[in-house]
């Protein structure tokens, strides 16, 4: 072989070798990107099961943020139940203290303060918290007077 043949060679060969050293730098950039695309394949699948948990986590605080609403609407009735029960015991109390006891002869009967001539059933004062006045039964000539309720019928002797 001629000298100018094996320049020739030698630089077809370097030549070769350059192209062979850039095909090798091409497939190690290929390489290293498959590698960087399986590791964001690998990222985004880890994300996909993230939002994925995070969506299972935000469903169950749904949940829980309806059940507490539910219970909180339920404890604003029960506390709207409770101020309507004080307000009319309150109010109970307001008018049983217009009223007082009063022994009248052999029976213990209910008396407005403000109208003492006036008088109440006990029996339906106590257990129904009405009042309901007295009608006079007392015959003519008879020494005690007698008084009955209308609502429950009960006779007071006096």
């Amino acid at each position: 072989m001629d000298p100018e043949s094996v320049t020739a060679l030698i630089q077809t060969t370097a030549g070769a070798a350059g192209a062979i050293k850039t095909v090798l730098g091409v497939i190690a950039a290929a390489r290293a990107q498959v590698k960087d695309n399986k590791e964001a394949d690998n990222k985004l699948s880890e994300a996909s099961e993230l939002v994925l948990e995070l969506r299972s986590r935000l469903f169950d605080l749904q949940e829980k943020a309806l059940h507490l609403q539910q219970e909180y609407a339920g404890l604003l009735r029960e506390n709207m139940e409770l101020r309507e029960d004080i307000r009319r015991e309150q109010a109970r109390t307001t008018e049983r203290q217009k009223y007082k006891r009063k022994q009248v002869g052999g029976s213990v009967l209910i008396m407005h303060n403000d109208d003492p001539s006036t008088l109440f059933c006990p029996a339906c004062f106590e257990t129904k918290d009405r009042t309901i006045p007295l009608q006079d039964h007392s015959r003519e000539g008879a020494i005690h007077g007698s008084y009955y309720c209308p609502a429950c019928q009960e006779r007071y002797r006096i």
